[in-house]
């Protein structure tokens, strides 16, 4: 199943909403998390994970930060952990940045929180 947050994170993460400050390594994996389980398949999901991070690193002015063999490794990693049937939705939350909410969408207190990011654009 999934997360509403993941859901809302990864929508602004393709319309490149989400500051680069407030896109730290947790939110890659969430954004992976959600591909993987709207693709028909790893290779779909792999690259709508490139495609994304690409147009976002681009974006932010760090598009030389994007890295096919990480991303690769990491929707592995992820993909691994969902054979597994790891309940995502009981995974501990990132902290993260709410700027790259829509204005639409309602937050929820434990998701509010900010400060610890790590300031890369992407893998």
């Amino acid at each position: 199943m999934l997360n509403r947050d993941d859901l809302i994170l990864t929508r602004a993460l393709e319309r490149c909403e989400v500051p680069p400050e407030g896109f730290p390594h947790a939110s890659h994996l969430h954004v992976a998390w959600v591909y993987l389980n709207e693709s028909a398949s790893l290779d779909e999901a792999v690259e709508r994970m490139g495609s994304t991070l690409r147009r976002f690193a681009a974006a932010v002015g760090k598009a030389e930060k994007y890295s096919e063999p990480t991303t690769v490794f990491w929707m592995l990693q992820v993909a691994a952990a969902r054979a597994t049937g790891l309940n995502h939705s009981r995974s501990s939350r990132p902290v993260r940045s709410q700027s790259w909410r829509s204005s639409s969408a309602k937050s929820s207190p434990t998701s509010s929180a900010s400060g610890a990011t790590s300031g890369s654009a992407s893998h």
